[in-house]
C-alpha cells in the first residue's frame, strides 16, 4: 500500500517499450515476439512514473478488436 510497482520490458523488434504499473500487461500481444529483458522500480505511492507511460504494450493488427492492452 505505500509503494506503485512500474516496470517495463524489452521487446523484440520493439527495444525498450514505456512503463506499465501494478498488473497492467505489458510487452506484445498476438506478435510471438521474445521478452528480452524487464526492468522493475519501486515508486512512492502516487510518485511520479520512472518515464513515458503511454505505450507499455502492442497489439498486433490482426489482433486488435480481439485483443487489447490493459490496466489494471
Amino acid at each position: 500500500n505505500h509503494y506503485d510497482i512500474y516496470y517495463r520490458v524489452h521487446a523484440q523488434d520493439y527495444g525498450w517499450l514505456d512503463w506499465a504499473k501494478n498488473g497492467a500487461d505489458s510487452g506484445t500481444t498476438g506478435m510471438g515476439k521474445r521478452l528480452e529483458a524487464i526492468q522493475i522500480v519501486l515508486v512512492a505511492k502516487g510518485g511520479a512514473a520512472p518515464g513515458a507511460t503511454a505505450t507499455p504494450c502492442v497489439v498486433s493488427k490482426i489482433e486488435i478488436g480481439r485483443a487489447s492492452c490493459r490496466e489494471r
